[in-house]
């Protein structure tokens, strides 16, 4: 009997920790998910208040959040480590690590979630300066359903009869907030709601794509993930506010604090976020994403003085 105890208490010692670290990065994941939508609430926030500024200006400052933070952080990543393992361990590639196809593939991801998350911010941008921060949030985060099927689909991920059934659910409540003549009983469709809707049904969309791409580029360094997002997406901006003719600063210390504060929430957003992506599957994560329509009705109602109707 000695002898079986002294063989089994050593036993589950040794297991304990590995259940407790299992259990602790599971549910870290959906923690991080959860501080990440509420971080990425205020900075919505603080982009409605930017109302008199073209989208493409508010993006541009936007993605500063992206690049000046990571900056630091990857250059003393690389300062710790030795220079062969710090570029594998930053980038998930190299010849140890992966074949040249599998190298060129992340490399390709990275750059596609790049561009493909700078116009879905865009396009956010776009919706809630046509819409309630509410009524945009609902459509934009309403992601979980489409992620959960697009993981399905591409990552192997659990997707059972229910999430089709939501997203029936889920288009009928787009129908509502578009607020068609039907329901209103005014003598046309109001344009501009129609609008927002249509640019946060494409912002939905296209973040779909973003989250399942982050989950595949789990291995990634964040701050590389995060680098090139800014770096593609300040270009593409750039580009097409120089085309429009609307570059701009901030005018004044209280507007300089608001891009300041987008700048900041926006690295923390993007960066839990991925933290959230690299512990739990997608499914989960963008579940979790979706309690940003609570904190948009919470900020609206405090911040903008804008009160829930009949179709909110």
């Amino acid at each position: 009997m000695e002898q079986s105890m002294g063989e089994t208490i050593p036993l589950l010692l040794n297991n304990t920790p590995q259940i407790n670290h299992t259990v602790t990065k599971r549910f870290g994941g959906l923690l991080l998910a959860l501080v990440a939508t509420f971080i990425y609430s205020l900075a919505t926030l603080i982009i409605k208040m930017f109302h008199n500024y073209h989208p493409f200006t508010v993006s541009i400052w936007r993605f500063q959040g992206m690049i000046i933070p990571s900056i630091p952080v990857i250059m003393l990543h690389m300062f710790c480590a030795k220079k062969e393992e710090g570029y594998a361990k930053m980038f998930g590639i190299g010849p140890g690590i992966h074949t040249a196809r599998e190298n060129f593939k992340i490399i390709f991801l990275i750059l596609v979630r790049s561009v493909v998350g700078c116009t879905s911010t865009v396009l956010q941008i776009y919706a809630v300066d046509r819409l309630n921060l509410a009524d945009a949030s609902v459509i934009v985060f309403s992601s979980p359903v489409f992620v959960t099927l697009t993981a399905h689909c591409f990552l192997g991920e659990k997707a059972g009869w229910a999430t089709f059934l939501i997203a029936i659910l889920t288009f009928l409540g787009v129908v509502v907030i578009s607020r068609p003549p039907i329901l209103t009983g005014q003598s046309e469709m109001d344009a501009n709601a129609l609008e927002g809707v249509l640019f946060a049904l494409g912002s939905m969309i296209l973040a779909t794509v973003v989250i399942v791409i982050l989950r595949f580029l789990r291995d990634v360094h964040y701050t590389v993930v995060t680098l090139s997002y800014g770096i593609m997406g300040s270009l593409e901006c750039v580009c097409l506010a120089a085309y429009a003719g609307v570059l701009g600063l901030p005018h004044g210390t209280h507007e300089w604090i608001l891009a300041s504060g987008l700048v900041l929430f926006t690295f923390l957003g993007q960066t839990f976020l991925i933290l959230a992506l690299k512990f739990e599957q997608a499914g989960p994560v963008a579940l979790l994403q979706s309690t940003d329509v609570i904190f948009s009705f919470i900020f609206q109602y405090a911040f903008l003085g804008v009160s829930p109707d009949g179709y909110r």
